[in-house]
């Protein structure tokens, strides 16, 4: 009997022993596949630039961007700007999209009966010179980002004098061109990344 109690406290202590071994290599892979370095404490000493982000590690993300914070945030302002004159109508509508759009692509939109390219959607009667609306142009969404070109999902409420609001979501394409953002791409967003730049 008492051999049997022996051995089973051996096994149990064998067991005790693989597991410890176990949890330690997988510490130590973890330390060793996390860069190894401890997590900034906050308010910690260090302070440099690692240290000036959030998240894990006072990692920043914001500077994998490839443009700065505040240039994608104008960027973001003429899209708004831009559906709001396109959905918008009034007098003023062309001269409005020239001035946000790049060289030529205001013309080509202005032309009688040109539109962005819809999908499943009526083309609203604004965007053809009809009376001015109202619209409402949110920023939803970044489809595509580079250097110097951002594409911006824009959803856009727009009501018209004596008929229904509609919801319109489009996408539109800006490039950077000496300092200042414009428009070179305006195409419903359910066209993917295929609609017209």
């Amino acid at each position: 009997m008492n051999d049997v109690n022996q051995s089973s406290r051996r096994i149990a202590l064998a067991a005790a022993a693989v597991i410890v071994i176990v949890l330690g290599a997988g510490f130590a892979v973890t330390r060793l596949t996390s860069g190894g370095a401890e997590p900034a404490a906050p308010g910690g000493a260090d302070g440099g630039a690692a240290g000036q982000g959030g998240g894990a590690g006072g990692f920043d993300v914001t500077a994998l961007l490839p443009d700065s914070e505040g240039e994608l945030q104008e960027a973001a302002g003429v899209a708004r700007e831009f559906a709001t004159a396109y959905f918008g109508g009034g007098a003023d509508r062309t001269a409005r999209l020239e001035e946000l759009a790049v060289p030529g692509y205001a013309d080509a939109l202005a032309q009688e009966g040109a539109a962005p390219p819809v999908q499943g959607e009526p083309v609203p009667p604004v965007a053809t010179g009809g009376t001015e609306a109202e619209v409402r142009a949110e920023v939803t969404g970044i489809r595509d980002l580079a250097k110097g070109s951002v594409t911006y999902v824009v959803r856009a409420d727009v009501a018209v004098p004596g008929g229904a609001e509609h919801r319109f979501e489009y996408a539109a394409t800006l490039a950077e061109e000496g300092g200042d953002w414009r428009v070179s791409g305006f195409y419903d967003a359910a066209l993917g990344d295929s609609g017209a730049r």
